[in-house]
């Protein structure tokens, strides 16, 4: 205990302080010299960030935690939907799968979000921040890129779900439920249970 020459109060020493202030006298001087300082505070930061840019080793451990970042956060949005598994056609590379908006509305998602800036780059790490900062909402599933890319080219319904059909004959959907999967075997579409 020490009796603080700021408040002139016997309070706990400031947690590393060797000096008689308390706690929250410490924290306020601290936020009063932040803000007094903040453009020389800026400037310092800025250079110190950029002698660490000059040092090989610094950004190849920045590069390797970033990764490792978005890896982790990638693995679990995608846990939250169920794993690693294509939800139309059972698919389970990795490297093949994506997050698919259900109700086909991933551009004007993006757009709301103002995720789209004219090339579509960092759209996708966005979307999976996004996606955990809001609880992982529903209107998402895994889906892999063929499936994906097929259910965007055929109105919103993966090829996968269609019988195939005859020449002039409308396709008829199948529609899956969480525990079927649809496969081609024996040359035609036949619903499993999983």
């Amino acid at each position: 205990m020490i009796t603080c020459r700021v408040c002139k109060q016997e309070k706990e020493r400031a947690k590393g302080q060797h000096s008689n202030v308390c706690g929250p006298c410490w924290q306020e001087y601290l936020r009063d010299y932040r803000r007094k300082n903040a453009d020389r505070l800026r400037e310092q930061d800025r250079e110190e960030y950029m002698l660490k840019r000059k040092d090989p080793e610094w950004v190849k451990s920045e590069q390797r935690r970033g990764r490792e970042y978005w890896h982790n956060l990638r693995r679990e949005v995608f846990m939250a939907y169920g794993g690693f598994r294509c939800r139309c056609c059972g698919e389970t590379e990795e490297k093949f799968l994506s997050i698919d908006h259900i109700n086909n509305d991933g551009a004007e998602h993006r757009r709301e979000l103002g995720y789209n800036s004219g090339n579509g780059k960092g759209a996708s790490s966005k979307t999976l921040k996004w996606l955990k900062d809001n609880g992982f909402p529903s209107g998402f599933q895994v889906l892999c890129m063929n499936c994906n890319v097929g259910k965007a080219r055929n109105g919103g319904v993966c090829p996968h779900q269609l019988k195939p059909r005859e020449f002039g004959e409308r396709p008829e959907r199948i529609i899956p439920s969480q525990a079927e999967l649809v496969t081609w075997i024996d040359g035609k579409y036949t619903v499993l249970k999983v």
